[in-house]
């Protein structure tokens, strides 16, 4: 029996589910057009409760599917010009959501760093490198709420 498949895991997974998405809203929430910034200061709060319990593969997926999400409201705009490329840039900021979440739990977890050093530090390192790598996307930083 894998441990995927035992009972705390299928339960973890609405709370995670529930938290990565409050997350999304919340970070859409701080950027225009709504333009609530303040919400920023607390918007990581949910998925960083969440990233505390276990939750499997299935949960890497949900954490996907988030990002993807935000990847894809956070550049709206985009889809005045293709829907196909708001799509695809969902899909590639949606990989800097996944990367967030699995090396906060490494750092917490592995090398015992708290989480609330380790967000902050992951945030800002992921969002330096979108914003320089392949001549960067410097759009929907959580710095520029």
């Amino acid at each position: 029996m894998s441990s995927e498949n035992t009972p705390s895991h299928r339960h973890n997974l609405p709370a995670l589910a529930a938290a990565s998405f409050v997350t999304v809203l919340l970070l859409a929430l701080s950027f225009p057009p709504a333009g609530l910034d303040f919400l920023a200061w607390v918007a990581l709060s949910p998925l960083l409760v969440a990233l505390g319990v276990s939750y499997g593969k299935r949960g890497l997926l949900l954490l996907w599917a988030a990002g993807m999400v935000f990847g894809c409201v956070g550049f709206f705009w985009v889809r005045h010009v293709t829907w196909l490329g708001t799509v695809l840039l969902g899909f590639y900021l949606s990989l800097y959501f996944v990367a967030f979440c699995a090396s906060v739990r490494w750092l917490s977890f592995r090398k015992n760093i708290p989480m609330a050093l380790a967000a902050p530090i992951v945030w800002t390192g992921l969002e330096y490198f979108r914003g320089v790598f392949l001549s960067g996307l410097p759009w929907v930083f959580l710095a520029h709420t």
